[in-house]
């Protein structure tokens, strides 16, 4: 199952709108803290979702590129085979 997070921004839900119209399966969590997150908080958001096999953030920066160093950074573990990668839209 794939996790879908996204800050409530019309941008985002715009943004992420192509990925949900070839992935109908997605489960999608709109949460509006996004906007302005942390990395704390956007760790904690995919801490939740344990259980999913992918999990897809849809955010801002600068906490979005804080999370993308943190993950891409070997000596973070769990994260240390995570790839992670922005995306232009």
């Amino acid at each position: 199952m794939c996790q879908l997070s996204s800050s409530a921004a019309t941008r985002t839900r715009q943004t992420l709108q192509p990925w949900l119209n070839q992935h109908l399966q997605t489960q999608v969590n709109i949460c509006k803290s996004l906007y302005s997150a942390t990395l704390g908080e956007m760790l904690a958001l995919i801490d939740e979702a344990p259980n999913s096999k992918l999990v897809l953030v849809v955010a801002h920066n600068p906490g979005l590129e804080y999370l993308l160093r943190y993950l891409q950074n070997p000596s973070n573990a769990p994260w240390r085979y995570c790839l992670a990668t922005p995306v232009r839209a």
